[in-house]
């Protein structure tokens, strides 16, 4: 499919690293329907949601979301129950299509947190960025696992389990385009 194929729909969610996020809007903007939903789903929402405003056109809906899961959380997507779903109605005309976006993941089982893109940064600048960094810190120094663990111990270990299949490009992302980290 050529990328004219692709974005000629009516919900366009980009899934790029953030960033090349606005290189990616801008290489789409004349391409999509001029009346399209566009649905953020990066791990930090002010970069993104404005990088949308700039580069598309007014006239596309916005709705600015963050699955505040992945494969490992999800059981590689089988179990999405009680995992936070993050959104913002940023700015919709065409609601009943955003309602039934949305409605498709409280099925699934998500919770679902309405959030501004500025209040989702400050709070992930502690939840999602600090994890992150704990995470990648023990990895970078090989802790694992011994004969003497604690729950204390078992808890910081989570972190870096949760963040092994992440890639780097994320986390240095997630570091340098969130305004609060």
């Amino acid at each position: 499919l050529s990328l004219e194929d692709v974005v000629n729909t009516d919900i366009i969610i980009p899934t790029v690293p953030i960033s090349i996020y606005e290189e990616q809007l801008n290489a789409i903007s004349n391409l999509i329907k001029k009346d399209a939903l566009i649905v953020d789903v990066a791990s930090v929402k002010v970069h993104t949601t404005n990088a949308i405003k700039k580069y598309l056109p007014d006239s596309v809906d916005i709705l600015s979301t963050h699955p505040m899961f992945g494969p490992d959380s999800s059981d590689n997507g089988n179990n999405y129950k009680n995992l936070k779903f993050i959104y913002w109605n940023e700015r919709i005309k065409n609601k009943k299509r955003a309602d039934d976006f949305l409605q498709f993941w409280n099925e699934l089982g998500c919770e679902l947190i309405e959030l501004s893109p500025d209040e989702h940064d400050k709070q992930a600048a502690y939840t999602h960025a600090f994890a992150f960094l704990i995470g990648k810190l023990g990895m970078k120094m090989n802790i694992r696992r011994n004969y003497i663990s604690t729950k204390g111990f078992e808890g910081l270990l989570y972190n870096q389990e949760a963040v092994e299949n992440d890639t780097g490009q994320l986390f240095d992302d997630m570091m340098n385009y969130n305004p609060y980290v």
